[in-house]
């Protein structure tokens, strides 16, 4: 859960992706990531495996004053180290060690994909 000290705004999406060892990038839907994390589904190709985790909330634009046909978008980020058992069920959720940091380009790209699915930007990821 984000805490902030802001009024709360509506959650236009909320996208969750894993950074695999290889570099490549992995999503998971919301009923996927509650099975996960429930224990009720297992992920097998993490089986004994610690990943880096991404969530990431795009809300509600809101107009930056009523004269403005420009919105305000904010997209908030978290991350966490998440461990799975030989089955491939999570384990442990924690949060990541200085090692394992998201760099600024992983927090771009899933921003970005998270901006894309919500159709709020058309650029492609380059």
């Amino acid at each position: 859960m984000f805490e902030s000290d802001k009024p709360s705004v509506p959650v236009k999406a909320l996208k969750h992706y894993v950074l695999n060892r290889d570099g490549s990038l992995q999503e998971f839907s919301d009923e996927e990531s509650t099975l996960i994390a429930s224990g009720l589904r297992a992920v097998p190709e993490f089986s004994n495996e610690r990943v880096r985790y991404v969530q990431v909330q795009v809300l509600e634009p809101k107009r930056a004053d009523e004269e403005s046909t420009e919105a305000q978008v904010e997209v908030r980020l978290a991350g966490a180290a998440l461990s799975f058992d030989e089955e491939g069920k999570l384990t442990l959720a924690e949060a990541l060690e200085e090692l394992e940091a998201v760099n600024d380009f992983e927090r771009q790209t899933c921003a970005e994909l998270a901006l894309q699915s919500t159709e709020l930007i058309s650029s492609s990821i380059q």
